[in-house]
């Protein structure tokens, strides 16, 4: 079987060697503030990346890393020779997490403080995120046996990990997790609903956008699955399987694995495991019918997906929640409860909202700021009017409470290093004191105010501790434990009577509903649920309970009568003992500390080699963990003539300017470009650039000129782009000096309604040039009909076009999960477009020479593995007024 598997492997690499990368302009692609005073320090097996101000994260960060390899190392069996780049930064204000093998190992944490409403009730910390990334990591880079030997003959491109099902590479990471009560909802829901995924569903490396995504079904079912095989085979079965998949890429691409390592077929033994979550879930239901039964409730809301904080109107006449959907699309919607009519309200990216008046919303907002972030900020919304107002700039809102006065809110903002306080802001002057500021290892989680202003509760997330409910006046800010034990407990929410604390908490398996009485200090269960509740919020008129629950679609609003009177009266034990210190961060040698050199990352990590009918040679590229210098190499010999040839692309944005090369060379050309950019504005949403270059080719000598404006507008679906670039150029010749200009105005605006298949878009360009010499090129028009009959045109000429386009998506794929994967090809989105051409083009302006196409345009997009290239392939027809015959093109380029 192993020399089998070997010789199948060689086929598999010979089939990636087989595919070409073209050497091309590397974009300036801002991911990371050039700007700060990034720094690093060098463990054992990391080197962190950190601007200077988040040194403590970074310190703290390097210990747990140091601990997490060792407890992979002890899993897994594999610890990757090279070190790993662990990049903190603080540059948004909601979690994120990515990691990636190509060209280098890299961990980016941004944000690794807060809270993740992906995960409902859970806190994401940074141990968890360090602990669950290094784990994917470790799991896609081992190689053993022939894997070994083709990485140390190419590179990095062997990584027979990537290329795992789906299931295996999310479901890892999350067996360290402590909490795995979203797992259990989404498996409950699929056996309540028979809709239990095939395992070729939870294998697909990527898959149309649906509830639930891909990555997030393997993960759960991942998580519940490995669970049940170290269960029925054993404690040793992600080794095994870690191991089978390095030792044999065939099961990489297949369910494979499974037979060589439980040694039965994938089939039999997830059937088995499907019968035993089925009798999970009968022993569940049973458990909880003993008991009463599952918790009458209606269903509110039928939107799924992201439906979340849903917060009554103080009359009770209306129902405002967030909810977003999978083509990315979220905002505010409101429920009239009694047509039960559901709404669009306000498209946005916002957090919890909650009602100061009865005509007057107010949330956070995930607003662009300049300097690369994202943070949020205190909106206000008119119901009357329809107008939005921003009330506070770059002040790193997440969280706002309401108090009685009407014009008093308490906030929930996040400070540096980790830090969270709590602000009372006021409304009318603007005015903020800080009520209390907490220590890193606390962070909030949720809060509520008390009708009468006199209480606010928290839930408080602290180190070694985790997720408590806790009490405090708005005047002292002096905290007073609730619940001290070891379940999470989350969204606290007032009874309108102020009689009872409402707060979600884990202790069955899933969250579910607990009540407090505040003045007799009994705890009450309020719900038995199957799949989860959370966000309690009671009715104005105290008759309703309104919460979140989990269901096949998603999650969606349901309701319950609010009967005190009717819930179950509990003991919850409180914690004993001393809370569980936390491990103190080591001081790392003073020498390991030393500013970021982004040089020193820049050594080829592969070498691809490229053949081709006509040509033979290699092709490397490479980036340093921020990205602020990248190059990519391509060198080889043509076959036909026997001439070595060779190109190189590099930028640097590490300084102002901003560097740029492209060198191009054979033994009959040479091809020399140099340009320098001054971004005048640093941001997100906008660019403001001077760009000056020269050139050289086959001994002409070239200066250009370029200016470019661009600004991006909204976070929703309502986004514009806007883009306007002004270019010129002189040529230095035997015959005498030349001159060119052209000029391009774009705008894209994404329409402010969704289809089946995604978000149209509507694009309107315009494209002007001239030139006084034929060896200059114009350019061309964006159309299929017009293109064609442009594309040759030189200079000595004029140019003018415009293009107005409807884009519409057709089939859209997730497929974030694989962007790095090994595959020599596959297949991203398919999309169409509608367009419009008018455009003349001549020695002179002639408008007898104006020229009217109309077009359909279908366009597919390939990518080849490890994101080498990628383009699109588009079949177009068009028909041009006054001709004869339609025109058909087919044609690839790197764009849409």
């Amino acid at each position: 079987m192993a020399i089998k598997s070997r010789w199948i492997a060689l086929l598999l690499a010979l089939m990636l060697l087989g595919s070409s990368a073209k050497g091309a302009a590397v974009p300036i692609e801002l991911r990371f503030d050039p700007s700060l005073p990034w720094k690093t320090l060098e463990t054992e097996h990391f080197i962190i990346v950190f601007p200077e101000e988040m040194r403590p994260v970074a310190e703290e960060a390097a210990e747990i890393a140091e601990r997490a390899q060792e407890f992979w190392a002890q899993q897994l069996g594999y610890s990757p020779q090279e070190k790993t780049f662990l990049v903190l930064t603080d540059q948004r204000d909601v979690p994120f997490a990515s990691t990636r093998l190509f060209p280098q190992n890299v961990i980016a944490l941004d944000h690794p403080f807060g809270f993740s409403w992906e995960r409902l009730g859970s806190a994401i910390t940074l141990e968890d995120l360090i602990f669950s990334e290094y784990g994917r990591l470790v799991d896609q880079a081992r190689v053993e046996g022939l894997t070994a030997d083709l990485k140390a003959l190419l590179g990095k491109l062997i990584a027979p990990g990537l290329a795992k099902p789906l299931m295996f590479r999310e479901g890892l990471a999350e067996l360290i997790a402590s909490d795995h009560s979203f797992a259990e909802m989404l498996v409950r829901a699929w056996v309540q609903a028979d809709r239990f995924p095939s395992l070729a569903q939870l294998s697909a490396p990527y898959a149309k956008r649906s509830w639930p995504p891909a990555v997030l079904q393997a993960r759960a079912m991942g998580d519940l699955f490995l669970r049940f095989l170290k269960e029925a085979y054993g404690p040793e079965i992600p080794e095994a399987l870690g191991r089978v998949h390095a030792e044999y890429p065939l099961a990489t691409l297949t369910m494979g694995a499974l037979s060589l390592a439980a040694r039965q077929s994938p089939q039999e033994i997830y059937e088995r495991f499907r019968q035993w979550a089925q009798e999970d879930f009968e022993r569940l239901r049973q458990q909880i019918a003993s008991q009463g039964g599952v918790t009458a409730r209606t269903r509110r809301s039928s939107l799924g997906f992201w439906s979340l904080w849903p917060v009554w109107s103080p009359s009770g006449d209306l129902i405002v929640y967030y909810h977003a959907n999978g083509e990315r699309l979220s905002g505010l919607h409101m429920i009239n409860p009694v047509d039960g009519e559901d709404r669009a309200l306000l498209s946005c990216e916002c957090g919890p909202p909650v009602w100061l008046n009865e005509s007057t919303l107010l949330y956070p907002r995930l607003t662009f700021q300049a300097n690369f972030n994202i943070f949020y900020d205190l909106y206000a919304y008119e119901l009357d009017t329809g107008q939005e107002q921003r009330l506070t700039y770059q002040e790193r809102i997440f969280l706002v409470e309401p108090l009685p006065d009407g014009r008093t809110v308490l906030l929930a903002r996040h400070e540096k290093n980790g830090r969270s306080s709590l602000v009372l802001f006021d409304l009318v002057n603007r005015s903020r004191r800080i009520l209390r500021e907490f220590d890193p290892d606390q962070q909030i989680h949720s809060m509520a105010v008390s009708p009468d202003g006199r209480r606010i509760a928290l839930s408080l997330w602290k180190k070694g501790q985790g997720l408590d409910i806790y009490l405090m006046s708005p005047w002292r800010g002096e905290l007073i434990p609730l619940t001290f034990d070891p379940s999470p407990d989350v969204d606290p929410a007032f009874s309108r009577d102020g009689t009872f604390l409402l707060f979600a908490s884990l202790r069955a398996g899933v969250f579910d509903l607990y009540a407090y009485h505040l003045q007799n200090q009994q705890f009450f269960r309020v719900t038995r649920s199957l799949t989860g509740s959370f966000q309690p919020v009671a009715s104005p008129k105290g008759k309703k309970l309104l919460f979140v629950s989990y269901d096949v679609d998603g999650f969606n609003l349901y309701a319950m009568e609010y009967a005190p009177e009717q819930w179950s009266p509990v003991s919850i034990p409180q914690r004993t003992g001393s809370p569980v210190a936390a491990k103190p961060t080591p001081q790392m040698p003073r020498e390991r500390s030393a500013p970021y050199d982004a040089a020193s990352t820049l050594l080829p990590t592969f070498w691809l080699p490229l053949l081709g009918p006509k040509h033979v040679g290699l092709f490397t590229q490479n980036e340093d963990p921020l990205g602020q210098q990248r190059y990519e190499l391509t060198a080889g010999l043509n076959l036909d003539s026997l001439e070595l040839f060779s190109q190189l692309s590099y930028t640097n944005i590490q300084a102002l300017p901003w560097v740029h090369i492209q060198l191009l060379g054979t033994a009959t050309q040479q091809r020399q470009r140099l340009s320098l950019t001054i971004p005048f504005s640093r941001s997100f949403t906008s660019e403001r650039s001077l760009l000056v270059g020269i050139g050289q080719d086959s001994g002409v000598s070239e200066l250009f000129l370029q200016g470019k404006l661009a600004d991006l507008t909204g976070l929703d679906l309502f986004r514009r782009d806007s883009s306007l670039q002004v270019e010129g150029a002189l040529a230095w010749r035997p015959e005498g000096i030349s001159r060119r200009l052209t000029l391009a105005w774009e705008e894209q605006l994404q329409l402010p309604w969704a289809i089946p298949s995604g978000l149209p878009q509507l694009w309107f360009s315009v494209r002007a040039a001239w030139s006084d010499h034929e060896t200059f090129r114009l350019g061309t028009a964006s159309g299929a009909y017009l293109l064609r009959g442009y594309e040759d045109v030189l200079a000595g000429s004029h140019l003018i076009a415009a293009n107005l386009e409807y884009r519409f998506p057709i089939w859209s794929i997730d497929w974030a999960c694989c962007r790095d994967n090994p595959w020599p090809l596959f297949l991203d989105d398919l999309r169409g477009r509608l367009f419009l051409d008018v455009g003349t083009v001549g020695s002179l302006i002639d408008l007898r020479q104006l020229r009217v196409g109309l077009g359909l345009e279908l366009q597919l997009k390939l990518v080849l593995g490890y994101g080498l290239a990628e383009g699109w392939l588009r079949l177009g027809l068009a028909y041009g007024l006054f001709e004869r015959e339609p025109q058909i093109s087919l044609r690839w380029g790197p764009n849409f």
